[in-house]
């Protein structure tokens, strides 16, 4: 027979309260403690003393010891960070200005004291962290210790009002190619990559942190802050290549000005990107850091033409450029006044006699260090300056001790002309190392020695070689 099931009952649990404390502590009590505390001269030494000599414990003397070390590094904490709000709240209500005027202020002032500034006090540290503060971001120095970290906060913070990003390892003895096109001592140009040596290089290279992600910020969010940037500058970054730079210049639609140097980057593909995205392109400085290994196609120049056709400067330099590539570009790009197509060897100078299309815009001509420019095309640009060509010119720089002799022109011919160029057109500053007729007078080569004389045979034998293949030149002359 089987047993009826019972159930068991089910016990509830009693939920533990804790009790009610039954001693408060008074705030009005502690901070009149804390008065009569700082009002009194009585030591804290022998405060502590009276409090330990009533316990008599010895773990309770260790708890108070503890305790008044705990509190003391509390009130330490708390003294510091009311102390800095009692000066904010001073320096605010003395300072004179008023935001938007001070934000004005701290927005001229360079990223590297902006840095210092910040770290003054907390009104300053807001002020300078105002978005119109990073609208122009420069940060080039000799060593140049930063990350990408660094310059993505920058550009974030800036957002909209970006205008300006100056980045990499720059020195300060060699000034910006938009700054050398009119800037002249004695009769030399600088160069941002030559005077450097090796070491220097190689210590730069080490230190700075820059690679391909330091202009990812200006491309993320649908190009957030690239679509407002107008001025770029990137020096000397070893480890960016084309496709990071390309994808930072295509959210820059409204770039005005782009100075590159020194970057591991392929000037066909850079100037692509540039005739896809940035039309309003004006000012464009490029020099390679290979020493006139860099090509250029004769389709990429075209497409620069109907891509970018406001460009006002154009520096390529340590470019290979020939003639007609050269011509494709001054003529097509009706707007152009200042040129400089130094370090290249490639042209001999043909385009200056068949540059008419906009020739008399033309202020600013660069052509150093031009080994393959012809005696015979110079003499003639000039020639045709002091017929009354080029009115607009202002600057014309040319290396006279390094062009390519023609053997059917005397020696003397070109310092003749430059010195008769200086006397009859003022209004043009030459810089140009013209010979000296001293140097090639026939009665003065038997004076010198004979190293000398061996040397500028072979000098002009390679001169002549080269005439031969250019002797159309000199034939029309």
């Amino acid at each position: 027979m089987d047993l009826p099931v019972v159930p068991t009952p089910t016990l509830k649990r009693r939920r533990l309260t804790p009790a009610p404390l039954t001693s408060t502590v008074n705030p009005i009590s502690v901070q009149s403690l804390f008065e009569s505390l700082l009002a009194s001269n009585a030591s804290v030494d022998d405060l502590l003393a009276a409090i330990l000599a009533t316990r008599n414990n010895y773990l309770d003397k260790i708890s108070v010891a503890e305790g008044f070390s705990r509190l003391g590094s509390e009130m330490i904490k708390a003294s510091h960070r009311y102390k800095r709000r009692i000066d904010s709240k001073h320096n605010t209500e003395m300072w004179p200005f008023p935001p938007d005027l001070s934000v004005k202020i701290f927005s001229k002032l360079d990223t590297r004291m902006q840095c210092y500034v910040s770290a003054t006090c907390y009104m300053f540290n807001k002020f300078a962290q105002d978005p119109l503060c990073y609208a122009h971001i420069d940060l080039r120095k000799e060593t140049l210790n930063l990350d990408n970290s660094v310059v993505s906060r920058m550009i974030e913070r800036a957002g909209k009002h970006l205008r300006s990003l100056k980045l990499g390892v720059w020195s300060d003895k060699s000034p910006e190619l938009s700054s050398s096109l009119t800037t002249y001592t004695g009769n030399c140009i600088y160069y941002s990559v030559q005077p450097w040596d090796r070491r220097y290089e190689m210590k730069s290279r080490q230190r700075h942190g820059l690679d391909n992600f330091c202009l990812l910020a200006l491309s993320i969010n649908g190009g957030a802050s690239g679509g407002f940037l107008r001025s770029l500058h990137l020096y000397n970054i070893k480890k960016m290549d084309n496709t990071a730079l390309c994808t930072a210049l295509s959210a820059c639609h409204s770039l005005i000005e782009l100075e590159i140097i020194g970057l591991h980057v392929e000037l066909r593909r850079t100037l692509q990107c540039l005739s896809e995205n940035c039309n309003l392109l004006e000012r464009l400085f490029f020099e390679s850091e290979d020493d006139g290994d860099e090509t250029l196609f004769l389709q990429t120049c075209k497409e620069l033409v109907k891509g970018c056709p406001g460009l006002t400067t154009l520096v390529l330099r340590n470019v290979e450029l020939s003639d007609k590539k050269i011509l494709t570009l001054l003529n097509g790009l009706s707007k152009l006044k200042k040129i400089d197509f130094s370090s290249s060897c490639s042209f001999t100078g043909k385009f200056l006699r068949k540059f008419v299309g906009n020739s008399n815009l033309l202020q600013v001509l660069l052509l150093h260090w031009c080994h393959n420019i012809t005696e015979a095309e110079l003499i003639r640009f000039l020639g045709t300056c002091l017929s009354g060509g080029y009115n607009s010119l202002k600057y014309l720089g040319i290396s006279a001790d390094h062009v390519c002799r023609d053997s059917d022109i005397p020696r003397n011919c070109l310092g003749t002309m430059i010195s008769r160029f200086q006397t009859e057109r003022p209004d043009i500053h030459l810089v140009a190392k013209s010979p000296s007729s001293s140097n090639y007078d026939e009665n003065d080569e038997d004076t010198k020695d004979d190293d000398d004389d061996s040397e500028e045979d072979g000098e002009d034998d390679e001169y002549v070689e080269d005439d031969d293949d250019d002797g159309s030149d000199d034939s029309e002359l």
